[in-house]
């Protein structure tokens, strides 16, 4: 059989090419979409070259340039048959991680998700995902430079959340690290600037986080961590309107923006232990609307989804990829039946320890008017 893999825009493009090799394949052929596309569409096109006797499997793809340099995350649903015909494919492109029984084997970040739409979903939460861990380093940073953290202490205080002596090493993920990285970069063209401080603070979405917070109203999940970081892009990308009230509250004698941070003065004693356990705490929530929200899903569609295989595949490859996703695996490995991440013994137990400090990290930003919507959320 033929095996056709489509990486193409969303919607429209998928629709002219599927049409096209309707012409060309025969029963037995595969195609995978390997876009982010919303599930219904994808389950629209299997149906229609399942009457052809064609297979038809959506496959979400994480892992942007670096993934398709040594392999990234691969989260394929659809048709058992399809899976099994592209198994070896993809477990050899597929990012590889180390066994966690201590063996020097190594396993692949792609698994069988499910049925359907089921492998564009996951994909689809994901990205909500990402959405919230990406906020919550912002809002952190941002309470760091509101302290006039210089770029590089603000660097510095990123690259301490990876050491082991912080909090188990839980915080230690690849976006923490490229944020600790990213403040150290400095501007091409103005070697004495930090690069981040010459970017314009506007951000867009390409439609899956706003999907992901439809499908949780739908399913009725709360998902208030990826919500409340969705809402904070289209706050940022009303720039013109942010600086006509920043004028307007200049103009009535408030405190306005010192540059690109409000400065608030010297930060207080215990903040960076404090914002550390915010970030945590914060980072668990996300994970596990996430994971709530692809298990209502699995009950509703029918797709009998495994999380803790979730986990376990997005510990590499994957742009969420971090350590603490090995205590999510294990969490649904305990508990194959847990409604909710936080509802682990041991998720927890790591939430307790975190929580005198997060409040205490919401408490001193609200008091000095530095925004934390996302973690506020969900605390």
């Amino acid at each position: 059989p033929r095996v056709v893999l489509l990486l193409v825009p969303a919607g429209r493009p998928i629709d002219a090419a599927c049409a096209d090799l309707t012409k060309l394949l025969v029963r037995g052929d595969l195609v995978v979409d390997m876009g982010n596309e919303w599930f219904e569409n994808t389950e629209r096109r299997q149906a229609a070259f399942a009457q052809r006797g064609i297979h038809f499997m959506g496959c979400g793809i994480s892992g942007g340039e670096r993934g398709a340099r040594i392999g990234p995350c691969l989260m394929p649903g659809g048709p058992r048959e399809g899976y099994e015909l592209l198994r070896p494919v993809f477990e050899k492109i597929a990012a590889k991680v180390k066994v966690e029984d201590g063996s020097p084997h190594e396993e692949p970040c792609v698994c069988y998700i499910g049925k359907g739409g089921s492998g564009h979903y996951v994909k689809m939460v994901h990205n909500g995902i990402e959405y919230g861990d990406m906020q919550l380093i912002a809002e952190a940073s941002h309470v760091c430079r509101c302290f006039n953290l210089t770029a590089n202490q603000v660097s510095d205080f990123f690259a301490s959340c990876s050491d082991e002596t912080c909090n188990d090493g839980l915080l230690g993920s690849y976006l923490v690290e490229i944020t600790a990285s990213l403040f150290r970069k400095k501007d091409d063209k103005m070697p004495s600037r930090a690069l981040v401080d010459m970017i314009m603070d506007s951000a867009g979405s390409k439609g899956t986080g706003s999907w992901t917070v439809q499908q949780a109203a739908k399913l009725g999940v709360p998902c208030a961590t990826i919500a409340a970081a969705l809402e904070a892009r289209y706050v940022s990308s009303l720039k013109s309107q942010r600086v006509q009230m920043n004028n307007l509250i200049a103009e009535m004698g408030a405190t306005t923006s010192n540059g690109h941070v409000d400065s608030v003065g010297a930060p207080p004693h215990g903040w960076e232990e404090a914002l550390k356990d915010a970030l945590l705490a914060s980072k668990l929530c996300s994970y596990a609307q996430g994971m709530a929200l692809i298990l209502a899903a699995s009950e509703e569609y029918g797709w009998e989804l495994n999380p803790a295989d979730l986990a376990r595949i997005w510990r590499g490859g994957c742009i969420i990829r971090a350590r603490v996703l090995s205590l999510v695996a294990a969490a649904f490995e305990r508990d194959a039946s847990l409604p909710n991440l936080l509802l682990d013994p041991h998720v927890a137990a790591v939430l307790d320890k975190c929580t005198a400090g997060w409040r205490a990290a919401v408490a001193m930003a609200a008091q000095r008017g530095v925004p934390m919507p996302a973690c506020a959320a969900s605390l």
